[in-house]
């Protein structure tokens, strides 16, 4: 079973909205880095702590790099605890479970190492490590070839339906995270499946 990190286990756009409220940096202010640079990171061909210092300045923050960086990992350090529960109760009944997330590398590691991640799933994968990232087909290909999986032998949860549709265009059992109640039923017919 695969989960997607911001949206399904973790809380999402929070530190969007903590820029916004706290020190007037808005959506749209950003709005350029997130759909430029920060795709490079993501792909893990740029190091956001070198791509960010003229977007700070642009911004008016007045911090150094790091600080908006551990700020920015903290503030969406925010597991929902229902879902990791479930992904516990699916690893005990011998299910493997993992995570596949489009992150950058220093917010991979914070997640790994940090949130602890590393200890609640079989295998993280990051699509900076993997050089792809949803939706592209690169992704998921990667993916089956690690576990030695593919098409209904995967169940995937994502919060995005661009994420899902690509997933199950290659055959996988891909489901739209809506909600934990959503979620909590749909699990129950996927069990019976896999």
């Amino acid at each position: 079973m695969i989960f997607d990190a911001d949206g399904v286990l973790i809380f999402p756009w929070l530190f969007a909205e903590h820029l916004d409220g706290e020190f007037q940096i808005t959506r749209e202010a950003t709005r350029a880095f997130f759909e430029g640079k920060f795709t490079e990171c993501l792909l893990g061909r740029a190091d956001l702590s070198e791509v960010l210092p003229p977007y700070l300045d642009e911004w008016g923050w007045t911090g150094s790099v790091a600080e908006f960086m551990r700020l920015w990992f903290s503030v969406e350090d925010a597991v929902d605890a229902r879902v990791l529960g479930a992904v516990q109760s699916l690893r005990g009944d011998g299910i493997l479970c993992y995570l596949a997330s489009n992150q950058e590398k220093h917010r991979s590691e914070y997640i790994r190492r940090v949130m602890e991640f590393d200890a609640d799933f079989d295998r993280l994968f990051f699509s900076c490590e993997i050089g792809a990232k949803k939706p592209d087909a690169r992704f998921y290909e990667v993916i089956e070839g690690a576990i030695g999986l593919n098409g209904g032998q995967i169940a995937f949860w994502d919060d995005s339906p661009s994420h899902v549709n690509a997933a199950s265009l290659r055959g996988w059992q891909a489901k739209l995270y809506t909600s934990y109640e959503d979620f909590e039923c749909q699990m129950m017919e996927i069990k019976t499946v896999i």
